[in-house]
């Protein structure tokens, strides 16, 4: 294959759509709502709504006190709503930010290796504790995820290492594959090392890595803009595919 007919191979693949998994929540609306259960269990509130959005959950309480709760989980790149304002700590071995403006107090927890950013806020100032309680009794803070597994279609060596959070096979309707692979991982030096591992089967390009049976491409556009694109722990999005 000519460099022409594959530097227009890469960018017919980058504009064919990708799955909307890439904007949805790993974790399963149900588990959502059973947080939400066992909070007003726990606290004895009242559930006001909860609601799936796609990109994000919500959901609201309130007690016979008045007090209102919200919870909201959504994708990671949200994490830092609160940066410039906030106290940075870690909870649980969580990166977190606690906010107070005004009436209200808010707790923002980031877990990558779940693929979620988990907020709680409530109608009132100094309430730091009771919204870690909160996070705590939700669950939500130490989700256990499932291990992805790789399509035997991929080759160990083929892989990519590090955090990798979502795996998912269908396929393919781009002519010359059968399959589509897309990976959901999160950005380290493991993930780029790997990366330069299977690129040494390839030729050299930093468009995609082409080894006889199948194509690798970022999502973000080439290797050599991923390498300085991405902060550590945020999502990154990969797709094989196989011929």
């Amino acid at each position: 294959m000519s460099a022409g007919m594959k530097k227009s191979l890469f960018l017919f693949i980058l504009l064919l759509p990708f799955s909307s998994f890439a904007d949805e929540l790993l974790m399963p609306f149900e588990r959502f709502k059973e947080a939400i259960d066992e909070l007003s269990k726990n606290r004895f509130f009242n559930v006001v709504k909860i609601e799936n959005n796609t990109t994000n959950y919500i959901g609201m309480m309130i007690d016979s006190s008045g007090l209102i709760v919200l919870l909201k989980v959504e994708s990671p790149d949200k994490f830092g709503t609160f940066e410039k304002y906030g106290q940075h700590y870690l909870f649980n071995e969580n990166e977190a930010i606690y906010f107070e403006h005004e009436l209200l107090s808010s707790l923002q927890i980031n877990i990558p290796v779940s693929g979620y950013v988990f907020t709680l806020s409530q109608n009132s100032k100094g309430k730091k504790l009771l919204l870690e309680e909160l996070a705590t009794t939700s669950g939500l803070t130490n989700l256990d995820r499932e291990t992805p597994i790789w399509p035997d279609e991929i080759k160990e060596s083929f892989r990519l290492e590090g955090e990798i959070l979502h795996i998912e096979k269908k396929s393919s309707h781009l002519e010359g594959f059968r399959f589509e692979v897309k990976i959901i991982a999160l950005m380290s030096d493991t993930l780029l090392h790997s990366l330069k591992k299977v690129s040494a089967f390839s030729e050299k390009t930093d468009d995609f890595i082409s080894v006889p049976d199948m194509i690798l491409i970022f999502k973000g556009g080439s290797f050599k803009y991923l390498e300085t694109c991405c902060d550590p722990n945020s999502q990154v999005y990969f797709t094989y595919f196989i011929r």
